[in-house]
């Protein structure tokens, strides 16, 4: 078997998946997904009529920014190497690795076109987020739009180029995931040093640079391409020497990940990506504790003892989301409501990982029905201790995270009182992604065949929105307080919004037990 041979089972196995493919069931979805996309983005960037910065502040975000941009570069490569590590970023099929990768022809002529796949996925999907964040810029910063749109997407292209070019390179030469952690831990330290002295040393730094490059100038950043095209040339290069093993083991889980999306079942999605990610619980958890006495202490300190065996690397991912819905709430609390989605998507990634009572609860719904209590009752009995680890994790990370704009006690008093409510409203937002995948969510949105698109968009975005509705309370303490002593009062009077939402939800997880 030659390359030619190769070339001729992917172009009939293409033309076979295309002679399958529905059309225009695939112009419906991509229909939807771009009206959704489109109306969040527009909102976002126009409704709320952020004021643009001052001098001052402009002088602010040059000054910072590209390290804090730099900084989430390096995070997003960070990701990408342990990925690496783990047999990614390649997405083979079983066929290719059983039949392509196993014939006698040089495999790095037979990845190279699912290398150059790949990297035009990641390029191409990072410039998009790139593109959205220099709109959303340009509301606020000096800059025509034009200007911020292109920055930001140059900005998002060299971010995906570095990160599947790290992970390539990884993949390929099978370095060890233990060094492959300390390269990734040295690189992220390397931009958080940069931001912590304010200087500009990390080619992340630079990338950030770029991504403010309207503001901030400086055409030598520009010259960090040169490295980053040579990463990606590496990686392709080196993609023939990936692992079987893993390949296989990835392509397994990929397949059914895929599939669990297809239905849309996130609690699914959630167990894959963890097994994708090698995330298995402690033996022993950190801490033992007691059996409880009563029902509510039984239930509470079993679910302490799941959250207690988290491996590291979920406690890091649950700081770091905490952070980032820091640094993003101390951004609405300045004036950048579209901060808000960032907020509140980070609350709900987080609540979906410390829900892991009422999650382990779904996961095995039979057994729920074997013991003496009500079953919506039992459910409920486990959000506590998932309010409370968020709370938690959001205190802690949150607190790191509103340090971005600098030092503030008003800041922190504003954190310590939205605290609670966005931790329930977020525990709420898990709760309903995960039992939605479990029980269904009925055909309540689906009043006509007509209306089966909007409900399916209301559907997806009804998880994040209840998230959102935890965090509102600075967006209004910002906008309505009309003397920086009122804000702690304006945002308390929001608290309606999420308890109430909490309250329908809380109604609608009882009902598991009466269906």
């Amino acid at each position: 078997m030659d390359a030619s041979a190769v070339v001729e089972l992917r172009r009939a196995r293409r033309h076979r998946r295309l002679q399958k493919l529905d059309v225009s069931e695939a112009l419906y979805r991509g229909y939807l997904t771009a009206i959704a996309v489109g109306i969040g983005i527009w909102a976002l960037s126009n409704l709320p009529a952020d004021r643009r910065l001052g001098l001052r502040q402009v002088a602010a975000v040059v000054q910072h920014g590209p390290e804090l941009v730099g900084a989430l570069v390096a995070a997003v490569v960070a990701l990408s190497i342990r990925s690496g590590a783990r047999g990614g970023p390649l997405l083979l099929e079983a066929p290719d690795i059983q039949h392509v990768l196993l014939a006698p022809v040089p495999r790095g002529r037979a990845l190279r076109v699912p290398a150059l796949q790949r990297v035009r996925a990641a390029v191409l999907g990072w410039t998009a987020v790139g593109a959205v964040a220099g709109l959303l810029a340009a509301k606020r910063l000096p800059g025509s739009a034009v200007e911020w749109l292109a920055t930001g997407a140059a900005a998002g292209a060299l971010t995906g180029a570095a990160a599947v070019g790290a992970a390539l390179v990884v993949s390929g030469r099978r370095i060890r995931p233990g060094w492959a952690s300390l390269a990734a831990l040295a690189l992220a330290g390397w931009a958080v040093a940069d931001a912590l002295l304010g200087v500009q040393s990390s080619p992340f730094s630079l990338v950030g640079r770029i991504a403010l490059y309207p503001v901030a100038g400086g055409v030598r950043a520009w010259l960090v391409a040169v490295p980053i095209l040579a990463l990606v040339g590496l990686g392709i290069a080196s993609a023939g020497g990936v692992s079987l093993e893993a390949a296989m083991r990835r392509a397994s889980l990929v397949g059914q990940l895929r599939f669990a999306l297809t239905v849309r079942d996130l609690r699914t999605v959630v167990v894959l990506a963890r097994l994708l990610a090698e995330e298995r619980p402690r033996r022993r958890p950190l801490v033992r504790l007691k059996p409880g006495s009563g029902q509510l202490v039984a239930v509470w300190k079993r679910d302490w003892q799941g959250l207690l065996r988290w491996p590291v690397s979920r406690f890091v991912r649950v700081l770091v989301l905490g952070a980032v819905a820091g640094a993003a709430l101390r951004g609405v609390w300045a004036g950048t409501t579209p901060l808000l989605a960032v907020a509140g998507v980070a609350l709900w990634l987080m609540a979906m990982d410390a829900d892991v009572g009422l999650a382990g609860e779904a996961d095995h719904s039979d057994r729920t029905r074997t013991v003496p209590v009500d079953e919506g009752t039992l459910l409920l009995r486990h959000l506590p201790a998932g309010v409370a680890a968020v709370a938690l994790a959001a205190a802690v990370g949150g607190f790191a995270g509103a340090q971005v704009g600098g030092w503030s006690l008003r800041a922190v008093a504003l954190g310590a009182v939205v605290l609670v409510p966005a931790a329930i409203a977020a525990v709420a937002a898990a709760a309903v992604s995960t039992l939605r995948s479990v029980y269904g969510s009925g055909s309540l949105l689906a009043f006509s065949p007509e209306s089966t698109g909007l409900g399916l968009v209301i559907r997806e975005g009804l998880p994040p929105a209840i998230a959102m509705t935890g965090v509102v309370t600075v967006w209004a303490a910002h906008h309505f307080a009309r003397h920086p002593s009122e804000e702690l009062s304006v945002a308390v009077s929001w608290f309606w919004l999420p308890l109430t939402v909490t309250v329908f939800v809380t109604l609608w997880i009882s009902h598991r037990g009466i269906r």
